[in-house]
């Protein structure tokens, strides 16, 4: 992402010359994107062994998530006409989200052949690292489109209701009741009444007027649901673990799921919280 020191070509991409946008993006992120390729490749070659066969029940994904997938995925290329930013944020989304299925400590929600079908999107940033992200995204988009009809697909529907909801897939319709690894409904919700220790650890966490972490005259955009902050607002901020800071409800939200551990979306900075 951007012009960065290489630690797998060991160079300068001399090609594609980012726009300040993307500067203070990589900078947002606080991670050049050759690390983060280097991190989640060995990641990933680190877990596979442990990863489960593709089986009938994990391919068969209700058609209504799929559809809702979809029709995410075409909102997301029109956000991105035009625009490096949202490109390259959605990029980075997706990338998280592949970081929460290599990073679950049961390894639990995805089969191996999905693991290799995780490593050629990985392959594939790293070989279009010099082309324009806008047209690197839409590689993305037709690899995700194949991906989710494949035969050998494995990615459990909890794991897949996750990816729909982050992706802020429309008209997605509620996660099953049969659901084995149900968690609590998704929603982007403060935690009003903690039931443990850790919920009341994510209640604690840092609150500050949205006012006193701008300039003035700049807007603020949530760097999880990519909606403007309104004055007035209350955020989150993630301190003393980084600086980074998001709309309480959905900082919540990322750091009460299971998957992916407690990390900063941002930077993956970790996030201690109590769990006793």
């Amino acid at each position: 992402m951007g012009q960065t020191i290489s630690q797998i070509f060991g160079g300068v991409d001399p090609w594609y010359v980012p726009s300040e946008k993307l500067e203070e993006l990589e900078s947002w992120f606080t991670e050049s994107y050759d690390e983060r390729t280097q991190r989640l490749v060995v990641r990933i070659s680190q877990i596979r062994w442990r990863a489960i066969p593709a089986n009938p029940t994990m391919a068969i994904v209700p058609i209504e998530f799929l559809q809702a997938f979809e029709s995410s995925l075409d909102t997301a290329l029109d956000e991105c006409l035009g625009d490096e930013w949202k490109t390259e944020w959605w990029i980075h989304r997706i990338w998280n989200l592949l970081e929460w299925a290599v990073e679950d400590s049961d390894y639990r929600n995805v089969s191996a052949s999905t693991l290799e079908h995780f490593q050629k999107l990985v392959d594939m940033r790293v070989e279009e690292r010099s082309t324009e992200p806008q047209i690197v995204f839409r590689l993305y988009v037709d690899r995700l489109r194949a991906m989710f009809y494949a035969p050998d697909f494995g990615l459990s529907e909890w794991f897949m209701y996750t990816f729909a909801s982050w992706l802020r897939c429309q008209n997605l319709p509620p996660m099953p009741a049969y659901l084995e690894y149900m968690d609590p409904p998704f929603e982007w919700a403060p935690i009003e009444n903690p039931e443990n220790a850790i919920e009341r650890s994510i209640a604690n966490l840092t609150r500050r007027p949205i006012e006193n972490l701008l300039e003035p005259g700049e807007v603020g955009e949530c760097g999880i649901c990519r909606q403007e902050v309104q004055a007035g607002t209350d955020v989150t901020v993630l301190e003393p673990f980084c600086s980074h800071w998001f709309h309480t409800g959905c900082i919540h939200c990322v750091l009460r799921m299971n998957a992916g551990g407690k990390h900063c979306p941002a930077c993956r900075a970790h996030i201690v919280l109590e769990e006793q």
